[in-house]
């Protein structure tokens, strides 16, 4: 789990150097886990931030209602998916064994582990967008208090999978990307509206 707060995703958002150090430290942690090395390419993450940042201030002042001072989290996490699946910025991936005390386990069968890892080898760039951007609205949504169900994943292999699929199969739609994400973690409020 990446070290996270309400207050990391603002500063992400504001600040290049932080996302950089977010992002680059959770996709290590995921690298240990797998005893993979990949190398980032150079200037890839800062054209990614500068294309977040671009897409959250349209969507604030285009897809929103006048009033609006913030987009939700859910809104900036699928345009964050959006911008981390639409550049390539990881190179080649080796196997690589980690000198230092392993930090990191996976929690689950060699079979898991095993498809997991060559899942990351696959779709290298969406496995790791998707399953960051997971965890930022897990965060969210688990310290909800508005809300009258209790949070759950709801997200299955299965969907994951579907949704792997579609962000690889050509141009996701930002829109899209933002529907599917606010359908996983859709829950009524305890004034008892869907949201």
């Amino acid at each position: 789990m990446i070290d996270f707060n309400e207050s990391a995703f603002k500063r992400w958002q504001e600040d290049f150097d932080d996302f950089n150090y977010g992002f680059r430290s959770y996709c290590f942690q995921q690298f240990r886990v797998y005893s993979i090395h990949v190398d980032f390419v150079p200037g890839a993450l800062q054209q990614i931030h500068r294309r977040w940042v671009e897409r959250c201030e349209v969507w604030l002042n285009q897809e929103t209602h006048p009033t609006t001072k913030k987009l939700s989290h859910i809104k900036r996490a699928a345009l964050l998916l959006h911008a981390l699946t639409s550049i390539q910025f990881l190179g080649n991936f080796q196997e690589h064994e980690y000198d230092e005390e392993q930090k990191y386990d996976f929690r689950g069968t060699a079979d898991q582990f095993n498809q997991s890892k060559q899942d990351l080898i696959d779709a290298r760039e969406a496995v790791l967008a998707l399953d960051f951007v997971l965890n930022i609205i897990h965060y969210f949504e688990s310290n909800r208090i508005d809300r009258e169900e209790p949070f759950s994943v709801r997200l299955t292999m299965d969907m994951r999978h579907d949704i792997l699929s579609y962000i690889l199969s050509g141009e996701p739609q930002e829109k899209a990307l933002y529907l599917i994400l606010k359908a996983l973690y859709l829950r009524h409020t305890r004034a008892g509206a869907a949201n």
